[in-house]
């Protein structure tokens, strides 16, 4: 059949805040008494698979589901998960770009604290869920894809999928309330959902507003947010290789990230049961990509893994094609999801002062964001999508930072901090990028713990 006539609308299930991405999904088989955990929230986090037309969260009968329009931006979906008691509203923004929020068909996968149990929660969809791509844009896409993993030459520029600004975002949300005959009584952000989150706080400044882990305001540029995302990674793996190379019995005297980097380059590769595809250095990279947002899960199991590869096993083996799909959002041999496109859209839009940066290497970890980079540098320039200005809010506001975060930096925190005047800053110490779940367990300072247990 001509792919022309396999153009189709797609529902791809989205992994979300631990992703991040925040978003925990362990891998099915447990390996050497751990499963690795991808949490690719800040990253993308699309599931290579197609999910049905009728999202999860719209398939759980208690919750409700709808769809406004919203000019320039079209139909948008949402859905209210409602809470055991009548606590209110919250709106959760768990992550992103590139994410489908209603792909959370339950709490647990939100990664949110047991506190807002009783509170409904409302989730919304980015505008390009739902895009249909011609042959040329999947073409450009999976070209992007194989550029990242080694197997092309530089792709040309992706096309361009619906995108939210601050204004058609708050519009959008306006008119959901609006339908819904609801109030907002807090907001949560997490990772790149604090963008949205904290333009939810400005139009809705009574709703509490709890920004975690969150990605950079956009008065930093872009380059600098891919600057700062490569040294936070490559500072988690070098900690991640300390604290894990004695007992794997690894050379303890070098930095992890060379480590790393030689295990990827001299792999081969390998062709494993049930891929219609082999394995590759890319997609080696790529799956350390995806285990470092998790890295208090996955770091035993990341060394073990890449330093006997290809030696452990099919399981293992698909278990790693398994995770660099999801980071990669590849399904049916070797077909990208439009949730790549919203990914590198949403990041391109997001924020100015975009560079080329170096050239992609496919064996180093960070290759996606590289990528990402230079066809941002490749498009017009624009103001950022989210304005950084400052917010007056009346209610109470927490900005909570993760002290050994592999994605972000704890100068964005105090750059939002700095935003919203009264914010209170929190800080935690965890080797993931950790879910608001996690932080609330963490966070010591009175009046955040006072906002996520009331």
């Amino acid at each position: 059949m001509r792919r022309q006539k396999r153009r189709r609308r797609y529902g791809d299930r989205i992994l979300l805040g631990l992703l991040v991405l925040s978003f925990a999904t362990a891998a099915a088989v447990v390996i050497w008494g751990r499963s690795p955990s991808v949490d690719v929230s800040a990253a993308t986090t699309a599931s290579p698979s197609r999910g049905p037309d009728k999202p999860p969260a719209c398939q759980v009968k208690e919750n409700r589901c709808g769809t406004v329009s919203v000019p320039e931006v079209g139909l948008v979906s949402y859905a209210v998960l409602p809470g055991t008691a009548n606590r209110g509203l919250v709106l959760v923004e768990a992550g992103g770009p590139g994410g489908n929020a209603l792909a959370h068909g339950d709490r647990p996968s939100l990664g949110l604290p047991d506190s807002l149990k009783a509170s409904d929660i409302l989730l919304v969809n980015e505008p390009w869920v739902g895009t249909t791509l011609d042959d040329a844009c999947e073409a450009a896409l999976e070209g992007f894809v194989r550029h990242i993993v080694g197997g092309s030459a530089e792709p040309r520029p992706l096309c361009a999928v619906r995108t939210w600004t601050a204004q058609t975002y708050t519009a959008a949300l306006h008119a959901i309330l609006e339908q819904e005959h609801a109030t907002l009584t807090g907001i949560v952000g997490q990772s790149f959902g604090a963008l949205p989150a904290a333009a939810a706080g400005g139009a809705y400044p009574a709703a509490w507003l709890l920004l975690n882990a969150p990605i950079a305001p956009a008065d930093v540029t872009g380059a600098e947010v891919t600057r700062a995302r490569v040294q936070n990674l490559n500072e988690a793996i070098d900690r991640s290789y300390t604290a894990s190379c004695q007992a794997i019995g690894l050379d303890c005297a070098r930095r992890g990230v060379d480590v790393l980097h030689e295990l990827i380059d001299r792999a081969p590769d390998v062709a494993v049961a049930g891929r219609s595809q082999p394995i590759t250095r890319g997609d080696l990279a790529a799956a350390a990509f995806g285990a470092a947002y998790g890295l208090a899960e996955n770091s035993r199991w990341l060394w073990t893994t890449f330093s006997r590869w290809p030696d452990v096993g099919t399981e293992v083996q698909q278990q790693v094609g398994r995770m660099a799909d999801q980071v990669l959002t590849r399904y049916e041999r070797g077909r990208v999801s439009p949730a790549m496109a919203g990914f590198v859209a949403g990041m391109c839009s997001s924020y100015a002062g975009w560079t080329d940066g170096p050239q992609v290497d496919a064996t180093q970890p960070q290759a996606l964001l590289v990528a990402t980079q230079r066809q941002c540098a490749a498009q017009a320039s624009a103001a950022p999508a989210w304005p950084a200005v400052r917010v007056q809010r009346t209610a109470m506001t927490c900005v909570a930072s993760n002290d050994r975060d592999p994605v972000v930096s704890r100068a964005w925190a105090q750059a939002w901090q700095r935003l919203m005047p009264g914010a209170h800053l929190a800080t935690y110490t965890h080797d993931s990028h950790a879910s608001t779940a996690i932080a609330a367990g963490l966070i010591r300072d009175s009046a955040c713990v006072n906002l996520l247990t009331r």
